[in-house]
């Protein structure tokens, strides 16, 4: 999963002559060395990050990823989207066989998970093939939520009185447990998958499982009356609302501390750590923007689109900072509401219209200048504890030192 690292390290030394061109050759096969080294347990992960670290400041180039790019690669080929197509056929294929023979009610989760851990052994393990991965850990958290769930169920149904079971029903307490049970049983799934095959899209299916589980702990999260429209889902992000906005915002907080610890062991972003911070980001932003913004636009207006547009500026630097345009990514329905707030609700495609144009362009401007805006930034900022550790940028990358290990200081 680490292979769309090779792009950005290959990127470093970019320019127009040729030997600028023969070592970006050089720094290719090195990546991939890197990338061998690590898959056949010569370097952990780690090391493999300060071995790119020295051999970039010994061959006197800007970075190890170009400024424009945040490795990522969703698949590598046809190929891989071919076999894809396969897992899911495959998978459908052994739940309806287990579902029509009628052996057992957890049946077709458990012949699903087996199915997919005995095709991840091969397809993730030794091939390394990146979509095929993908669905084969949701193949295995999805099925794990799904016995824990029925679990659950069937103990409330053995230990619990009749008359208390149908209350439980009633008051959404019943629905609760079973939910918190599934959620439970998909981080335990996605964690297991993850410890055996290290694929870091199965931390991403432990952090949503887990954001679950933290909502039902909260007492805010009944799936049945969100069903029938007892409880809006701006109830769940509130901080004034109760307990449900704090345990999202303290989640998606401790998410994010731990998606910066991938960040800050691998700054060069040329090993799989990258991705673990990648897929964990998209799941921090995701919590901590709708906690905040949720929370600012009840205020109503001109304070509440006031404290959005503030909350919005507070994670585009902080996206800047850490160099995480995924980051961003979770604001972007939250800068439509601006964007419309800002020009207007008239009657009519022209307001619409001019709030796109807003939004595009905001977004097309932070884009294209998303080097010289981090550089400035970075610059700007005093020194602050990790910084030092974050990936280099334009301005700062030559006053930063490398000792003897490769430690970036």
């Amino acid at each position: 999963m680490a292979g769309g690292a090779a792009e950005g390290f290959s990127a470093a030394g970019a320019a127009a002559t040729g030997a600028d061109a023969a070592g970006r050759a050089h720094a290719a096969v090195a990546a991939a060395d890197l990338r061998a080294a690590v898959a056949a347990g010569v370097l952990d992960e780690r090391q493999a990050s300060r071995l790119a670290a020295l051999a970039e400041a010994r061959s006197g180039r800007r970075a190890a990823i170009g400024p424009d790019e945040e490795p990522f690669e969703l698949f590598r080929g046809m190929g891989e989207v071919f076999v894809a197509l396969g897992v899911a056929l495959l998978g459908a294929g052994v739940w309806l066989w287990a579902l029509a023979s009628g052996v057992g009610e957890t049946a077709p989760q458990l012949a699903a998970i087996s199915a997919a851990w005995i095709a991840a052994e091969y397809l993730t393990r030794r091939r390394r093939m990146a979509l095929p991965s993908l669905l084969l850990a949701f193949g295995v958290a999805a099925p794990a939520a799904g016995v824990a769930g029925t679990a659950a169920l069937n103990w409330m149904f053995e230990a619990t009185p009749p008359g208390e079971l149908g209350r439980m029903f009633e008051d959404g307490s019943a629905a609760r447990i079973v939910f918190g049970a599934g959620c439970a049983g998909g981080v335990l799934g996605a964690g297991l998958f993850h410890l055996r095959f290290r694929l870091p899209f199965a931390l991403f299916l432990m952090a949503v499982a887990g954001f679950g589980a933290v909502m039902t702990l909260a007492g805010m999260f009944d799936p049945m009356r969100l069903s029938q429209g007892g409880v809006r889902l701006a109830d769940l992000f509130d901080l004034g609302a109760g307990a449900a906005g704090l345990a999202t915002l303290g989640y998606g907080l401790a998410v994010f501390a731990a998606a910066m610890a991938f960040d800050t062991a691998d700054p060069h972003r040329v090993t799989r750590l990258n991705l673990c911070a990648f897929w964990l980001h998209l799941v921090a932003a995701a919590a901590i923007v709708n906690t905040l913004a949720v929370s600012v636009v009840g205020l109503g207006a001109p304070w509440g689109q006031a404290g959005l547009g503030l909350a919005v500026l507070a994670m585009t630097v902080v996206a800047l900072v850490i160099d995480r345009r995924s980051f961003l990514t979770a604001s972007l329905a939250w800068l439509w509401v601006l964007a419309r707030a800002t020009v207007g609700d008239g009657v009519g495609p022209l307001p619409q219209a001019a709030a796109l144009v807003a939004l595009g362009g905001f977004i097309v401007a932070i884009g294209s200048g998303w080097a010289r805006l981090r550089a400035g930034l970075m610059d700007m900022l005093p020194d602050f504890p990790g910084k030092d550790r974050l990936p280099p940028w334009a301005g700062g990358l030559d006053d930063r030192r490398t000792d003897r290990t490769g430690e970036t200081r």
